[in-house]
């Protein structure tokens, strides 16, 4: 077993994950978090729906909010179950690392003494260690000169390409006779409205991207960039599955619609996961998935679409977030969910773009 003391470390920065893991127990550790992590959070969000359903109830706006925290409550299950004092041994320090040497970002254990070992192999952390267990995990603090003003500014640039892309495919649509976008004079100040409700949003996504675009993408590292990005994307989707059920089943949208949305989640997922492994960490994906918008809404017509328009719109605006993720997915040396990997005695870079 490794402890935090004897992994290499760059100037304060976590080892790379592919190099942290140890060899023996790697695979078993990857797949037992992967299937918690999806599971977990397909299991919670389905058994809410059902809920609804059975009892006839529409679903409320607020459950929605509140449902998008589903996965970082699993998330800290898997923390605790993996990383606590009664985890098997072996297992916590193989998975733990996986979360700050994926990142790139600051390992808080990387100048700490070795923690002192307890019954069953697990170690014992407070409030405080909790907390910088979470930062670790969730990709929440990048390793940079000025993290707070990276955090800022890619994050305003992932929401400008996001409704880059919905503006450009509205446009397309148009241009095909699918839609009606509406006039500048209506259109203008109503993105700029947007831009305090995607903050408030931000909280509540938060809770979905720090599993999605964070924690299960160091796990899934090893198979790189695109392999991990595409499992991540078949797991967003299915997680969502139960919730356009629910709303397909109470009425409030049309089957085909709920079949459109579903089919709309896995370009949008590669697109985020581009995102955050290409900066490093969580917040560019957190903001743009907070936007409240697609390219349908930016339709005259967009409640009285059909099917056939419904699905040009879809098909457009798909071909366009991943040619979008195509240039944003990090190139060469750097893998899924970090930048490139460091060796001892040299510095990460950041990004190239």
């Amino acid at each position: 077993m490794s402890t935090a003391a004897e992994l290499p470390s760059t100037a304060g920065r976590a080892p790379h994950l592919a190099s942290a893991l140890p060899a023996a127990g790697g695979l078993g550790v990857r797949a037992t978090a992967a299937l918690l992590l999806a599971g977990g959070s397909l299991a919670g969000l389905g058994l809410v729906c059902v809920g609804f359903v059975l009892t006839d109830t529409p679903v409320p706006t607020g459950a929605v909010l509140f449902g998008r925290w589903i996965p970082a409550l699993v998330s800290l299950g898997v923390i605790a179950l993996l990383c606590g004092p009664q985890r098997p041994r072996g297992m916590g320090d193989a998975v733990a690392d996986a979360g700050g040497a994926n990142a790139g970002f600051r390992d808080p254990r990387a100048s700490a003494p070795p923690a002192r070992p307890e019954p069953g192999g697990g170690r014992r952390f407070g409030a405080a260690g909790l907390g910088r267990e979470l930062v670790r995990w969730w990709g929440l603090w990048p390793a940079r000169r000025r993290p707070l003003l990276h955090i800022v500014g890619t994050s305003v640039l992932a929401m400008l390409l996001l409704t880059g892309v919905y503006l450009l495919a509205a446009a397309l649509s148009q241009s095909l006779g699918a839609i009606r976008v509406q006039p500048a004079a209506a259109l203008v100040p109503a993105l700029l409205m947007m831009v305090p409700v995607s903050v408030v949003f931000a909280m509540s996504t938060l809770g979905e991207e720090v599993v999605w675009r964070w924690h299960l993408p160091a796990v899934l590292s090893p198979l790189g960039f695109w392999g991990s990005a595409v499992l991540v994307a078949v797991a967003w989707t299915a997680f969502h599955i139960p919730l356009h059920w629910a709303y397909a089943a109470e009425g409030s949208v049309e089957p085909s619609t709920a079949v459109a949305l579903t089919a709309a989640l896995p370009p949008l997922s590669l697109f985020l996961s581009a995102l955050a492994a290409r900066w490093a960490c969580v917040w560019p994906a957190v903001f743009a998935h907070a936007l409240p918008f697609t390219a349908v809404n930016l339709a005259a017509n967009g409640a009285e679409l059909g099917p056939e328009a419904l699905w040009a719109v879809t098909g457009i605006t798909a071909v366009l977030l991943v040619s979008a993720a195509l240039v944003i997915a990090p190139v060469g040396g750097q893998e899924a969910g970090g930048p490139a990997r460091s060796q001892p005695g040299t510095t990460t870079p950041g990004p190239t773009r």
